[in-house]
């Protein structure tokens, strides 16, 4: 793989689902895109590119769906975000096929740097909206410390209050038994 498509695979690796999904992007005139897909298609074949191509584009897309299906249940304090969502599938459709195209544009952006740049266009139009998409809850960051802390304070709690009814119980339970018996 080259080096432009490890870097774009680097750089979709740390942008948010979230933070993708906080634009629509237009339908695509499918006869341009197939026209431009062409190009750059016999491009990589000419430069013996297109294993690679088509190796980019794979791993895009598991990236941005892996990162798309984690994104789509973030559970909150009072329960799951149901109402939350990343937007239409036909949205999702189109943010997939931009992160595929802008994979591809990184493996030809030497040979047709033309074409290369309307492929990417519309993802890097969605990646410059990076940081626009709500703050998740501290839950759903998945920070580890976060959680160990956040699990440790619930069981002490929970400890807490077992000790307490139990001390309750033998309070309770101590003071009728003699109150029993001397009847």
């Amino acid at each position: 793989m080259s080096e432009q498509a490890a870097a774009f695979l680097v750089r979709l690796a740390r942008l948010s689902a979230a933070n993708l999904g906080t634009l629509v992007l237009a339908p695509v005139d499918q006869r341009e895109h197939d026209d431009l897909l062409h190009r750059v298609d016999a491009a990589a074949a000419a430069a013996g590119r297109l294993d690679e191509l088509d190796e980019a584009a794979d791993r895009a897309q598991a990236l941005i769906i892996a990162a798309m299906a984690r994104a789509a249940y973030q559970p909150t304090w009072f329960g799951p975000n149901w109402m939350a969502s990343l937007g239409r599938a036909e949205d999702q459709a189109r943010l997939i096929g931009a992160v595929e195209d802008a994979a591809i544009a990184a493996v030809v952006a030497d040979l047709v740097p033309d074409e290369a740049a309307a492929l990417a266009q519309p993802f890097e139009l969605i990646a410059a909206m990076a940081g626009t998409a709500p703050r998740p809850s501290a839950i759903a960051l998945r920070d580890p410390r976060r959680l160990t802390i956040w699990a440790g304070a619930m069981a002490l709690v929970a400890i807490m209050a077992f000790v307490a009814v139990s001390e309750l119980v033998w309070e309770t339970y101590d003071a009728l038994v003699p109150s029993y018996l001397l009847t």
